[in-house]
């Protein structure tokens, strides 16, 4: 169908009786609620809930075009993976009592807010050969090839708002840099996500990060590559700002440089890609308290040079190989068993390096700290105004004093 067809079915469909309140074009009001045809409607092609699968899709394929009955399905497909759960229960209340939630669409065609709902419609359908309608509210515009309006109302509408939960943790970091190619300044992206402006820079940051750890492992732009792993690229990027602008200067004991961080990036990638927890690659390169190899040089350097030793005895079967023996496999099974291979040769060396350098840190730590307490005691001690001691005397401060020059004798003896 075309999207003059299209347009011309929705043109003459007649109103129910329910109405809903959205804010469109900057003007808040109630819009008819229609029964429209799913043949007269077509999935957004710029969808941010699927947007991971959809790019890591069209970097190996074509572009996939939602008017063209393959790449439907296709469409359909991901819709359905992208929240499987979810979609079964929806697909069983939708059979017994239809849809609930009304949903938006162009009047050309473009559904806005509703794909999820939609493709269950259309399944259904396929299923027992029923004449289900959507549910949604037309907006008077033709938005069939107005990509940056599209993708901006479907933000607004879906991502934007806070019941909207379900969406895959690396899409927002997908829709910012897309709304920014298209023009949108990070003020305006910040608003339509309902985020501080503050959290889209930490966004575009982490995504930089990403792509990085992509493009590393020769997965450019397959951004499923990243499944389960934010929370990774998350703390990566607070190290890293800590080392070069922040506190972690102060807890490090040494004069690194940009390609010692450079080297800290690519070890943490390594342990990320062979999904050690989070929390356990916090020893490599958390400044906290100076309680990561990256604080002290020495433990750094033998953990870095045994890193790439290990690093440099595997070798790796390019993504495209693997590909072809998988043709079969979706790209998201390819590149997890590609990781998989990876993880079964290096991972036990790796874990090695890293619990045989955690136990040397530990000892450390634990033989510095008579020494920090001593600075510690030393500073506060020096905050002390002997002149307040001597205009008002105190008993107390002599007895003290006196257990703490015992104690200190104690101290310097064990150290001698």
């Amino acid at each position: 169908m075309t999207t003059a067809e299209r347009k011309d079915i929705l043109s003459k469909l007649q109103p129910g009786s329910e109405r809903k309140l959205i804010t469109y074009d900057e003007k808040r009001e109630p819009y008819d609620v229609y029964d429209i045809p799913l043949d007269a409607l077509i999935y957004n092609p710029y969808n941010g809930r699927i947007k991971a699968i959809t790019e890591s899709w069209e970097s190996r394929n074509d572009k996939l075009n939602p008017e063209v009955e393959k790449d439907v399905r296709i469409i359909e497909q991901f819709l359905w993976d992208s929240a499987e759960a979810a979609n079964k229960q929806t697909k069983i209340s939708i059979k017994e009592y239809g849809q609930f939630e009304t949903g938006i669409v162009t009047q050309d065609g473009v559904i806005i807010d509703g794909n999820r709902r939609a493709c269950i419609l259309n399944i259904l359908n396929r299923e027992d050969g029923g004449d289900r309608k959507f549910k949604a509210i037309i907006l008077k515009d033709d938005l069939r090839d107005n990509r940056k309006e599209i993708v901006a109302l479907e933000t607004v509408y879906q991502m934007g708002v806070d019941s909207k939960v379900d969406y895959n943790p690396i899409e927002k970091y997908l829709r910012c840099e897309e709304l920014r190619t298209l023009g949108f300044p990070d003020e305006q992206i910040s608003k339509m996500l309902s985020q501080s402006l503050g959290e889209i820079t930490k966004w575009f940051d982490i995504l930089d990060l990403m792509n990085n750890y992509l493009d590393r492992y020769g997965y450019k732009n397959l951004y499923v590559g990243l499944e389960k792993r934010e929370g990774h690229f998350v703390d990566l990027r607070q190290y890293l700002k800590s080392y070069k602008h922040g506190v972690g200067r102060d807890y490090s004991n040494w004069r690194y440089n940009d390609n010692d961080l450079e080297n800290l990036t690519i070890a943490y990638n390594d342990y990320t890609r062979i999904r050690m927890p989070v929390q356990n690659c916090r020893v490599i390169a958390n400044p906290k308290k100076s309680e990561s190899f990256f604080c002290h040089e020495n433990i750094w350097k033998v953990f870095f040079e045994n890193h790439i030793n290990i690093r440099e005895s595997i070798e790796e079967e390019e993504l495209d190989l693997i590909s072809e023996k998988l043709k079969d496999k979706k790209i998201d099974e390819i590149i997890y068993h590609r990781d998989d291979l990876w993880r079964s040769k290096i991972r036990e060396d790796l874990n090695d390096n890293l619990f045989t350098q955690k136990r040397i840190l530990e000892d450390k730590l634990k033989y510095s700290r008579p020494l920090k307490s001593l600075k510690a005691a030393k500073s506060t001690l020096g905050s002390i105004e002997v002149i307040d001691v001597s205009s008002a005397p105190d008993p107390e401060i002599t007895i003290l004093s006196d257990q703490m020059i015992s104690m200190l004798e104690d101290i310097k003896h064990a150290n001698s």
